[in-house]
């Protein structure tokens, strides 16, 4: 009998082990893939020249913008074409208040051509994990996600994709506020401190509202975005609330931000992020 549960657990350890090592190389190999895909993204982006922000230009746009920006320190800067940054976040995959799962994300944007690659690992458990990539490239939106950088459990393109992550590349502009004067994104006041923004490209549109403080920061987006519930995409509003603005490389940016889907049975909060770190210009990978 000993001998009997010697060999199981012999067998059931060399399983694990086996689980293990291919979970690695999984991770290995899943992480090249997207380094590959940063380096491709990032290469065709950098600007034959510079440009510097015009008093001009910034006046062009509704005034609540306009505070905006020269709030972020927009005026006479270089303009931004690639952003790279870190995230600490904490993520959630269950409507009816699930669990809070910790997250370290990475995400690259592009300006001239507007993308961004947006990478993440999600420990679920010791030696779990699921890997995800959302991509906004080309104007075509594609979320790929592996259960232990191996097993795909979603990987999702068409139209719903291609409009959701314009929309999040749209709210997004707030980190990389230079992208608000770009011909692709056209602005309209509403009031004192909110602006509506519609953006159009490749044959898709979305807008979205931003709401900004008495000084001019950015502090509230929401649009009507497409979200998969239950294998259904339909499309609801979707907040991003900001808070703690600080300047970081030059630009004031908010560093706290909270993503809310609004339900018919409520709000929820999905995703909670801290901005760790973040560079203009500088179109490389973080090492």
């Amino acid at each position: 009998m000993r001998k009997v549960v010697i060999i199981g657990a012999t067998v059931i350890l060399t399983i694990l082990v086996l689980i293990i090592a291919a979970s690695v190389i999984a991770t290995t190999i899943f992480n090249y893939k997207i380094d590959k895909e940063i380096d491709e993204f990032l290469g065709i982006q950098i600007p034959s020249e510079t440009s510097i922000v015009s008093q001009v230009e910034i006046e062009q746009l509704p005034e609540p913008v306009q505070n905006w920006l020269l709030t972020a320190g927009v005026l006479e800067s270089e303009r931004i074409y690639t952003v790279r940054s870190k995230q600490a976040a904490l993520a959630r995959f269950n409507k009816d208040h699930g669990e809070w799962t910790p997250l370290k994300a990475e995400q690259h944007f592009t300006v001239n051509e507007p993308g961004f690659i947006w990478s993440a690992k999600f420990n679920m458990a010791p030696f779990l994990h699921i890997a995800a990539r959302d991509m906004y490239k080309d104007g075509k939106g594609n979320m790929l996600i592996k259960f232990q950088s191996l097993f795909t459990i979603a990987d999702s393109t068409g139209y719903e994709m291609d409009q959701g992550t314009m929309v999040r590349y749209l709210a997004e502009i707030v980190w990389m506020p230079t992208a608000a004067l770009e011909d692709y994104i056209v602005w309209e006041e509403i009031d004192e401190f909110s602006a509506k923004a519609t953006m159009t490209y490749k044959d898709v549109s979305a807008t979205g509202i931003f709401t900004f403080d008495e000084q001019g920061n950015p502090v509230h987006f929401i649009a009507d975005r497409y979200g998969e519930f239950d294998g259904e995409f339909i499309m609801l509003p979707w907040v991003a609330t900001m808070s703690e603005h600080t300047i970081i490389d030059g630009f004031k940016v908010p560093v706290n931000a909270d993503i809310t889907w609004k339900l018919d049975t409520g709000d929820y909060t999905w995703y909670s992020l801290e901005v760790t770190d973040i560079e203009f210009n500088n179109p490389v990978s973080y090492n």
